[in-house]
């Protein structure tokens, strides 16, 4: 199992530069955090170049309309990353 350790939130379509890359780097090593989860959408948009000190993990998410749109549209899927970027910052948990 894992833990949450941490979050950070930006707005939807945020130019986060190398400065606060490196603050939520800073912040995972203050948790003691193992890796660092974000969207996959987000996830392209962190510079190659910057060195991340743990594991970097995306999360590939889409939204299935199963109701409340024309039957040629309900199986549709969109990918979609809601309203923002959110590193959380994860420790494994042992399970006893």
């Amino acid at each position: 199992g894992a833990a949450l350790v941490a979050r950070e939130r930006f707005l939807d379509h945020y130019r986060f530069g190398k400065e606060d890359l490196e603050d939520l780097f800073a912040l995972a090593e203050r948790e003691r955090a193992e890796c660092l989860v974000t969207t996959e959408k987000d996830a392209v948009r962190i510079d190659e170049q910057l060195r991340c000190p743990l594991p970097l993990y995306y999360l590939r998410l889409e939204i299935e309309i199963l109701r409340g749109s024309p039957p040629s549209r309900s199986r549709n899927r969109f990918s979609s990353s809601g309203s923002g970027w959110t590193g959380v910052f994860m420790r494994s948990v042992s399970r006893d």
